[in-house]
């Protein structure tokens, strides 16, 4: 289903560093996308709209907003600190 998160972090975090942790296994983005966990797109709501961004874009979470996620699966979604 559909999940919040956020990047609590005061620099941007690039979504490509984010970890997907599913039957005791880490992905990152790309083969959780692959493998069917999370759909890779994360979309903010910014100036009355649904944006998107996602990490075959090099794309980043800024700090402080909130994002939706698709998840299909049950796992844990890791946040490193940015440069991490």
């Amino acid at each position: 289903g559909w999940n919040m998160i956020g990047n609590p972090f005061r620099s941007k975090v690039k979504i490509s560093d984010m970890k997907v942790y599913y039957n005791s296994t880490e992905y990152t983005m790309s083969q959780a996308e692959t493998n069917g966990t999370v759909l890779g797109t994360l979309y903010p709501y910014v100036s009355s709209a649904y944006q998107f961004v996602n990490s075959s874009d090099n794309g980043k979470m800024d700090p402080w907003v909130g994002y939706w996620i698709l998840s299909d699966k049950d796992c844990t979604l890791r946040v490193p600190p940015p440069g991490n």
